[in-house]
């Protein structure tokens, strides 16, 4: 299904609803009519972080963020999944949420283990959940492996995939198996890592359902279907987590930007957003051929299993008869109509480096083309547009949602910059030697003990003041040197970062812990799709920084000194900020930035020499003078293009909305309100 977008001019009218409406309080996307309930999905925010994060859930307990530490969760055939006395056969049946995507595994006929694993570096006393999806075939029985190495002895969870569903497990961990439909059910295990180490995370075909990792002489097609393996650290959880899928949904990167390097061209050439592609918006692309046999091309490496690949094509002159090829053999020919449709072909190409694409037949062919996608599929699936570099396979750590430990109110989208928690067996402290510098440093704690410092710095002591959720924190910019944090009492979760403010904890055991920063825009057609260039309205909600330079929101063209607007903190105040070129054409200065965590509400509007803004419904601060900033192409979320520490807002993003027209005064002062 193809989301009705609407264009990126005149939708509203003054007052109307706006054209683009990010709430992240209650994770509630719109854009242009259109209401989608999942972040990432349409409207198409990009979102990425490096590392695995803590959130304050909607039960209000302090946990690890959505990840998924496992690569091609989806792809069972690729290289990240090792095979022992098995192989898989990719994309055979349908899947869980319906798309054929999912393997088989299969038992050859030696006596021994007959399994797929993947590597994964547990870490000492964190809990893992490992889950996948399995369906029986020839074989009912599954089993999920835990190593000796991390967790001091094997772990095994059995699994039969029949009725109800049954399991048995080793002592020392849990497990569950859940149907959900159509033969598939969920299995997971769940156990506490007692060494840091290097090991794997195993999926067994097994005989009988049992705790002893299953070993006997298989018939070479006997297997097992499985789907959707994932695996994170989890904290009070026993039941596996929402599925996060890390094999991407579309292999081809910039597939509605045909012009792009990307796309090789031979015997053709691409006029970019040449007309309305299928959605309405201007985006659609003219291929031309100008001699017969032309071709528009995109090299990835390729297994040899089954993919679908898919483009929007409509035809313009000629004949249209459009061929779909891999490395010059052609696997569809299809004539193209003077209507858009869909056209798609599932192949089964050489494993290797490939060329995939489309080719004209004659020369004065001409076809509109739009949304190329190849899948790891053997179906057609939903169309998912990357206006990037095509993605490869790697773990998810996803975006923070945080919700009020006490109330239970959701907070928003937390956005924070990178830190590193220098203190080591955070979860319960005792007392340590730290190297710092001459730099300020926040330690914090949640807990009733008390924190003494010595050393490269006396300040405080830190004293707590109750177990979570109840956190004190102390700045204090020591010398350089050893810093002694002396315990006495309970403390718990404690961090010490360098920064003049705490940010979110950081779960370290033997080693301290690193949590890169948060990423979150709108790029490509998925900004310039609500985008207007000459008028518009941003509305933005958010929680007050304790950085004093903190972006909250920026629309740019990805160089900051170069056409940019901004709602941020600056010398003590917040501002709506609009550059055109290198020059600072309006700075609407919004009043003192007040205590961090304070709630707030910015509107801002600009169109030529004229722009607004107002701050929590208050007076309306204006400019008359100033050209706009042109050719912007994407939407930073809690910090600008800059993407540096001192720029982001390290605290919660509630909403951002974006009116494609120049609201009155008094709408500002209404939707700031």
């Amino acid at each position: 299904m193809i989301p009705t977008w609407g264009t990126s001019t005149g939708r509203n009218s003054a007052g109307g609803p706006p054209s683009l409406s990010l709430d992240f309080s209650n994770q509630s996307y719109l854009l242009n009519g259109t209401a989608y309930n999942a972040f990432g999905a349409s409207p198409g925010i990009t979102f990425s972080r490096g590392t695995n994060a803590s959130v304050i859930d909607s039960t209000g307990k302090l946990t690890y963020a959505p990840s998924n530490m496992l690569s091609n969760s989806e792809g069972f055939g690729a290289a990240a999944w090792s095979k022992f006395s098995a192989t898989v056969s990719s994309n055979v049946v349908a899947a869980p949420d319906a798309t054929i995507t999912a393997d088989k595994l299969v038992e050859d006929a030696t006596t021994a283990g007959h399994f797929v694993q993947q590597s994964i570096t547990y870490v000492s006393t964190i809990t893992y959940s490992y889950s996948v999806y399995a369906k029986a075939a020839e074989k009912q029985y599954i089993q999920l492996i835990f190593p000796s190495a991390a967790f001091g002895s094997v772990l095994t969870a059995g699994f039969q995939l029949s009725g109800n569903g049954s399991t048995v497990v080793s002592a020392g961990a849990t497990s569950l198996i859940t149907a959900v439909g159509n033969g598939w059910y969920r299995c997971s295990v769940t156990a506490t890592s007692t060494v840091t180490a290097s090991s794997n995370a195993q999926i067994r075909i097994a005989a009988s359902l049992s705790t002893a990792p299953a070993s006997y002489a298989g018939a070479v097609t006997d297997g097992v279907y499985i789907w959707g393996a994932q695996l994170g650290a989890v904290t009070y959880e026993t039941a596996p987590r929402p599925y996060n899928g890390t094999t991407p949904k579309n292999l081809l990167g910039y597939t509605e930007e045909l012009n792009n390097a990307a796309w090789v061209k031979t015997l053709t050439t691409v006029t970019a957003n040449s007309i309305a592609d299928p959605n309405g918006n201007l985006n659609a692309d003219t291929i031309s051929a100008t001699v017969g046999g032309g071709t528009v091309l995109q090299t990835l490496t390729l297994l040899a299993i089954p993919y679908t690949f898919s483009i929007w094509l409509k035809r313009k002159t000629g004949i249209g008869a459009v061929s779909i090829t891999v490395d010059g053999v052609t696997y569809s020919t299809q004539t193209i109509t003077t209507d858009w449709a869909r056209y798609s072909t599932t192949l089964t190409p050489a494993a290797g480096s490939k060329t995939i694409g489309v080719k004209l037949a004659t020369l004065g062919d001409e076809v509109y083309a739009w949304g190329a996608q190849l899948s790891d599929s053997a179906s057609l699936d939903t169309y998912v547009y990357n206006p990037a570099a095509a993605f490869a396979s790697a773990a998810y750590y996803g975006p923070r949602f945080d919700y009020d430990p006490t109330t239970l109110a959701p907070l928003g989208l937390l956005i924070e910059e990178a830190r590193t928690n220098l203190l080591l067996n955070s979860a319960t402290l005792s007392t340590q030697n730290v190297t710092t510098t001459a730099q300020a440093y926040t330690l914090s704690f949640y807990g009733t003990g008390t924190v003494t410092l010595s050393g490269t710095s006396t300040a405080g002591p830190l004293v707590g003041t109750g177990v979570f959720p109840n956190r004190v924190s102390l700045t204090f910019t020591p010398t350089a040197g050893t810093l002694t944090l002396t315990v006495s009492g309970t403390v718990s979760n404690a961090q010490l970062e360098a920064g003049g403010f705490a940010t979110s904890y950081i779960f370290t055991a033997g080693a301290s812990v690193t949590r890169s920063a948060d990423v979150a825009t709108m790029v490509g057609n998925n900004f310039t799709n609500w985008y207007n260039q000459t008028t518009g309205t941003f509305a933005a909600s958010f929680n007050a920084s304790a950085n004093a330079n903190a972006t909250y929101m920026s629309a740019s063209n990805g160089s900051i000194v170069q056409n940019s607007i901004h709602i941020d903190n600056d010398s003590g105040n917040m501002r709506a900020v609009y550059y055109s070129g290198s020059a600072e054409v309006a700075a609407l200065v919004l009043g003192a930035i007040g205590t961090a965590g304070t709630a707030n509400k910015i509107a801002t509007a600009y169109a030529v020499n004229d722009f607004a803004a107002s701050r929590n419904g208050g007076t309306v601060v204006t400019d008359s003078a100033g050209a706009l900033p042109v050719s912007l192409t994407q939407l930073n979320i809690g910090v600008d293009d800059r993407l540096s520490a001192i720029y982001y807002t390290s605290n919660h993003i509630k909403s951002i909305s974006y009116y494609n027209t120049r609201l009155t005064n008094a709408q500002l002062q209404a939707v700031s309100a």
